[in-house]
């Protein structure tokens, strides 16, 4: 018995332990979810009492017309209360008031604004989050109705105010408040939000509004007297306005709105103090010195006052699309904002560069306002002219009428936008070269030129920037734009030196990596045209494809879809029309706007990929690839947009890289120096790694190359063999720039060769090579390579070009291999381009090439080669040995000299034209007869100027292209969105510039008005 009853009490003492366990066990999941809403509800700040129960008073009509609702923090912690389900629920302010409290009990540290200091900030906040409600019911309400392809949501922006905001614009920042990026978040911080300091000044107190009023210098006495005197007829005039300066601290005073309500000189004055008191420290003018600066000030903000006012009129009327604001360079002088032009835009105060925009000027550079400086005399002007050779200088001169004194051309009124326009000649244009010489400043832009051949090439970089200056401004005074340029230190400055000057580095000439900017250059920076090869079938071209799964076709396909579309309505797509390339070609890239499109384009460009990424593993990676690609196309159609606007003179297109990630299109610039680029480092691999890689000559041969180099007389125990560990050290860098210049002899180009195999990236060009004979044409290749690489650093060393080159992946390919990697890649020079000198017509075979000669008719040449007097009878031209394009190139064209050189060079031309470059192939031989004496009236003028260019007479030589068989009517259609047509031969001489200058500027152009 007493066994049983001790049994039964444990059993009853577990029972009750049990249930308490369970109850404290509840009682703890309780109130963690407790504590999580407490601690929500502690980081909202409520309204002020009256305006919470304004909001929450019913005003619909009904019996609980004028009850307060009850409203309960805890209901509006969620974040589904402002989710964009729930704001489609909302029906009055409480449902907002609700959403608000829940956006601040969801705050992140960190993010946007910080905690509210007060019921009043809170209540300021409400505003601007309820308008961010509205803005995100429209938007959502646009999207369900199909009118456009994006939602919005209520994110951490949406209770700041618009000048909050603006900081966070990428590639905009205001002015002295940006504070650097929060090193968690890597957000953008503003000073006074989500840092830890409070609200913004605006919410300060009283000693704030001190502060601003001790920043503000006032006007001396007499002159703000003068300004507060009334003197508008009625029973005030000639009292004085009595002026508050705690009235005039808020930016408000000074803002858009408020500038439409100024009356008279007062309101600005209120408006200017208001400026100084809001000033950022580090931005603009500094704090001024005296009543009398500020009083000089006060003129400059004024005049900026009414260009705002007239330039926001005429944005209220329609008549233009921007609008205008006070900014810090409102009480600047002219002078004073000069250095901050950077070609067209303004730098950021607190980014000064010294070196490039030249030292601040003003009180905020820690002293008063720049005294105007005195006039510097004649001869130290002229000291700083650097003349340009004196065959060249006098043949400009000749250009004018009268004696030409280097004393006229001084005065920077010279190369005024009003005088820019009166430059009638070539003396004009050198007069204006040299004032721009005499009134540089030191550590302005480039300082003075080292020789006359520097001068000479610096006139022509001048030359261009004063014809583009007259082109912005011919179309600003035609009403096609809103804005002016003019000449500045920037004006003789190559491109290269601009983009270094900015922080940067690139190269000269680039291509696009899957439209995303600037990329990489090939080789010698020369594209080619594509080889036309076996066209693919519709069936081949399918099976390459690899689709999306059926769930996320159907999904991209009706993405665009109404709400209400039925399932019967939904779209699928038709894999045989999304095989063609053109769907992704430059005219059809426009319209590519749905997702079904996008899809659509994608396909086409899996079936026509012939390098790059391979084919994808499955659907997942296909839809992987198809954001990629997306993405691509956008960037490719926003730049060739820019270019119809006539705002930049390239195009893009789609090419294969279009499908890559960042990582797997970086070793394609593997060579190239390209500016701070976060890079993907190469995997580390062992020397015994890169030796296995390496495809060695054949024995014979690699004897023969490592003593091809040796006396006659070396005794065979003195061969040289290479030690090919030695070829592969990281630390020698055997090809690197500087290590590049010391390979002269065959061994070392040898050996520079097995380095190049040794440290080849997987998958980056031309793979493993098959056998020592792949090995040794390889090596021809890579040696022609080195050597053109070499030429181009050397004369980049003696100041002939502005670029360098590198060994690249390229540096072992064949003209053909190099083809790819420049497909989808268009150029607005009007010269077809080509990779290391090798032009699209050598890829043709001699009888494609024949095919496109139309000969001059029978008489017609009969004449021509009669005339020669030759002692024999020669025959027709025979067309096999004239398809050659060096028959007229730089180094052969003085050997075309009798008639029968002019006719074989004519059809060589022919045969080398590439398609869609200038003209096509003629219509018969009438019209191959009127073409015949272009193009030998081009090739007299080419050989008169590479003589005076060899004798030094002239700084520019020419060289014959596809503008040579043009008359002068349609040469001038190429000069549209083409500012500079330059060739270069093989030499990288500078050639003759196409249209560089408008007719109507250079009557008298050594060229002519028609250009080459």
């Amino acid at each position: 018995h007493y066994f049983i009853q001790s049994n039964l009490r444990q059993m009853a003492l577990l029972k009750v332990l049990l249930i308490l366990s369970v109850t404290l066990c509840a009682i703890s999941i309780k109130t963690i979810e407790d504590l999580e809403a407490e601690n929500k509800v502690s980081k909202i700040v409520r309204l002020p009492y009256d305006e919470e129960t304004e909001i929450l008073t019913i005003k619909t009509e009904g019996d609980r017309l004028g009850q307060v609702q009850t409203l309960k923090l805890e209901d509006c912690i969620s974040e589904e209360m402002y989710s964009n389900a729930k704001l489609k629920e909302y029906d009055d302010e409480s449902d907002v008031l609700c959403g608000f409290y829940a956006f601040q009990a969801n705050k992140k540290e960190g993010n946007g604004v910080g905690s509210y200091s007060s019921a009043e900030e809170s209540a300021m906040r409400l505003q601007y989050f309820s308008e961010s409600v509205k803005l995100v019911q429209e938007v959502n309400s646009q999207f369900d109705k199909g009118e456009i392809t994006w939602t919005a949501e209520i994110n951490f922006f949406s209770d700041m105010s618009p000048e909050e905001k603006y900081p966070y614009s990428h590639g905009i920042r205001m002015p002295g408040d940006l504070v650097g990026l929060d090193e968690e978040t890597d957000r953008p911080r503003v000073m006074g939000m989500g840092m830890g300091m409070g609200s913004p000044s605006i919410f300060g107190d009283q000693k704030e509004k001190e502060d601003k009023v001790s920043k503000i210098v006032r006007l001396p006495e007499a002159d703000e007297r003068e300004i507060l005197t009334i003197k508008t007829e009625g029973d005030m005039l000639g009292q004085v306005r009595t002026l508050k300066l705690e009235d005039c601290v808020d930016e408000e005073m000074y803002g858009n709105e408020k500038l439409k309500e100024y009356k008279d000189e007062s309101d600005v004055l209120c408006g200017f103090y208001a400026f100084q008191a809001n000033k950022k420290a580090e931005s603009g003018v500094g704090a001024y010195s005296s009543a009398e600066e500020s009083a000089m000030r006060l003129k400059y903000f004024s005049e900026n006052v009414k260009s705002v006012q007239e330039t926001n009129a005429l944005f209220d009327k329609g008549e233009i699309t921007w609008t205008a604001g006070i900014n810090f360079f409102a009480d600047m002088s002219p002078e004073e904002k000069y250095p901050y032009s950077h070609g067209l835009r303004f730098p950021e105060d607190d980014d000064w560069d010294e070196e490039l925009w030249g030292p601040r000027l003003g009180a905020s550079a820690g002293g008063a306002v720049p005294e105007p400086k005195e006039r510097e005399s004649e001869e130290v002007r002229m000291g700083r002219i650097m003349r340009l050779p004196k065959a060249l200088e006098d043949e400009m001169v000749t250009s004018g009428e009268g004696a030409f004194s280097l004393k006229d051309c001084l005065d920077e009124e010279m190369y005024s936008n009003d005088n820019l326009k009166e430059f009638r000649t070539h003396r004009d244009m050198l007069c204006g070269f040299y004032a721009f010489q005499a009134n540089k400043q030191e550590g302005n832009g480039i300082e003075k030129y080292e020789s006359a051949l520097e001068s000479a090439k610096r006139l022509t970089i001048f030359a261009r920037s004063v014809a583009e200056v007259l082109r912005i401004n011919a179309r600003y005074e035609k009403g096609e734009i809103s804005w002016t340029a003019g000449i500045n230190k920037f004006a003789d400055m190559t491109e290269e030196e601009l983009y270094h000057r900015a922080g940067h580095k690139d190269d000269e000439d680039y291509m696009i990596l899957g439209g995303g900017g600037r990329g990489m250059k090939l080789g010698g920076g020369r594209m080619v045209v594509p080889p036309e090869g076996d066209e693919e079938t519709v069936e081949e071209k399918v099976k390459k494809i690899v689709r999306l799964s059926e769930a996320e076709e159907s999904e991209v396909m009706n993405a665009d879809n109404d709400d209400d579309e039925e399932a019967s309505h939904f779209k699928t797509i038709v894999i045989e029309d999304c095989v063609d390339k053109s769907v992704y070609s430059y005219k059809n890239l426009p319209s590519i706007d749905s997702g079904e499109e996008f899809l659509c384009a994608f396909y086409a460009f899996q079936a026509n990929k012939k390098t790059g990424v391979g084919a994808y593993s499955d659907s997942e990676e296909a839809g992987e690839r198809l954001g990629y690609f997306t993405q691509c196309v956008k960037n490719v159609q926003e730049r060739n947009a820019q270019y119809e606007q006539g705002e930049i003179t390239y195009t893009s297109a789609v090419n294969f890289f279009c499908d890559m990630s960042d990582d797997e299109k970086y070793p394609y610039s593997h060579g190239i120096r390209r500016g701070k680029v976060a890079l993907m480092e190469p995997p580390v691999q062992s020397e015994e790694d890169k030796v296995a890689r390496i495809v060695r000559l054949s024995e014979a041969e690699e004897s023969e190359i490592m003593n091809a180099d040796n006396d006659d007389d070396e005794e065979a125990s003195h061969f040289k063999t290479i030690v090919i560990e030695d070829c592969v050290d990281e630390s020698k860098s055997v090809y690197e720039n500087e290590n590049l210049k010391n390979i002269n002899t065959s061994d070392e180009y040898l050996c520079a060769f097995y380095a190049f195999q040794a440290n080849k990236m997987l998958g980056v060009g031309v793979k493993g090579y098959q056998d020592s004979e792949e090995a040794a044409e390889r090596f021809s290749l890579f040696t022609k390579c080195v050597e053109s690489v070499q030429e181009t650093n050397r004369e980049f060393e003696e100041g002939k070009i502005t670029h360098t080159a590198a060994v690249n992946f390229f540096c072992d390919m064949t003209a053909k291999e190099k083809y790819p990697y420049s497909h989808g890649i268009r150029s607005d020079i009007a010269e077809e381009m080509s990779v290391f000198g090798v032009s699209p017509a050598d890829l043709k075979s001699h009888k494609e090439k024949m095919s496109k000669v139309v000969r001059l008719g029978m008489e017609d040449e009969q004449a021509l080669l009669s005339s020669d007097k030759s002692d024999e009878d020669l025959g027709m031209v025979n067309l096999e040995s004239c398809v050659d394009s060096e028959i007229y190139d730089y180094d052969n064209i003085e050997d075309i000299v009798l008639n029968r050189d002019y006719v074989c060079a004519y059809y060589a031309f022919q045969a080398n034209k590439v398609m869609g470059t200038g003209l096509g192939q003629y219509k018969g031989a009438k019209e191959s007869k009127k073409r015949y004496h272009l193009f030998s009236d081009c090739v007299d003028r080419v050989k008169e100027m590479n003589r005076k260019y060899e004798n030094g007479e002239t700084t520019y030589s020419g060289e014959v292209n596809f503008f040579c068989d043009m008359t002068e009517d349609e040469r001038k259609v190429y000069s549209h969105g083409i500012n500079n047509v330059v060739g270069k031969d093989k030499k990288n001489r500078l050639m003759v510039m196409v249209n560089v200058y408008p007719e109507e500027v250079f009557e008298d152009h050594p060229i002519g008005n028609g250009g080459f």
